[in-house]
């Protein structure tokens, strides 16, 4: 069970948006053609190899992106964006009273305390008492932790797809599809890179929420009345 978790956890945390971002760099136009129609004769087919040298590259890649887009896209735009835009926003839509004032700095506080969780360097020995004293909740925390991974390498695929789309058409005059067929790719993409980037905070909040409720638990008193509960 723990090898088919790691492998699930490598396909779609580091494979999957790696070889989005593959795919996107194919599509780019070069001499009036594709870039996957420049490949070695050996891509051509679509063989089972091609699609394993898809993951295989693909996963390289997500591991190279993953804290790129971990700490421009997580831990800086969104946070930025659904922990300071969204709520200001709210507060100058709504009435500005006290109870509003003071959502408005409860949802700061919460959104900088995770920053500054995200950006601790050193978790391993955090991690290492939690796998070792509460392995079901371990495993709860991995999980949160591949959906994050995923989602903001996603959505930095979904950058790359984009630049990749107006450099086609800035320097070749050249679009995947006619008219308004674009623009709905577009704002499909944009709302997808929103969606993602705001899963990736929610389940941020989880792995951090969940990591310090175990850790409390586990330098409980009730740790060892309790222990037979997280075995």
């Amino acid at each position: 069970m723990d090898k088919f978790f790691n492998l699930m956890y490598d396909f779609f945390a580091f494979a999957f948006p790696g070889a989005c971002i593959i795919v996107s760099f194919l599509l780019f136009r070069e001499n009036d053609e594709f870039l996957y129609s420049q490949l070695p004769p050996i891509f051509a087919n679509y063989h089972w190899h091609t699609f394993l040298i898809l993951a295989l590259m693909g996963y390289v890649v997500g591991y190279v992106i993953k804290p790129i887009a971990r700490y421009l896209l997580l831990i800086n735009l969104s946070i930025f964006l659904f922990g300071y835009v969204q709520p200001y926003c709210k507060y100058c839509l709504c009435k500005k009273d006290k109870a509003s004032g003071e959502k408005l700095n409860f949802a700061k506080k919460r959104h900088k305390s995770l920053a500054m969780d995200l950006m601790k360097k050193n978790h391993s020995y955090k991690f290492t008492r939690i796998r070792e004293l509460a392995p079901r909740n371990a495993k709860y925390i991995e999980f949160w932790d591949m959906h994050i991974a995923m989602s903001h390498n996603l959505s930095f695929a979904c950058i790359i797809f984009m630049a990749i789309q107006l450099i086609n058409y800035w320097c070749y005059s050249y679009t995947l599809f006619n008219g308004s067929h674009m623009i709905i790719l577009f704002v499909t993409i944009i709302i997808a890179f929103l969606v993602l980037l705001r899963i990736s905070l929610q389940f941020s909040f989880w792995w951090s929420n969940d990591s310090k409720a175990t850790l409390r638990f586990i330098e409980s008193d009730n740790y060892a009345k309790n222990f037979h509960v997280l075995k």
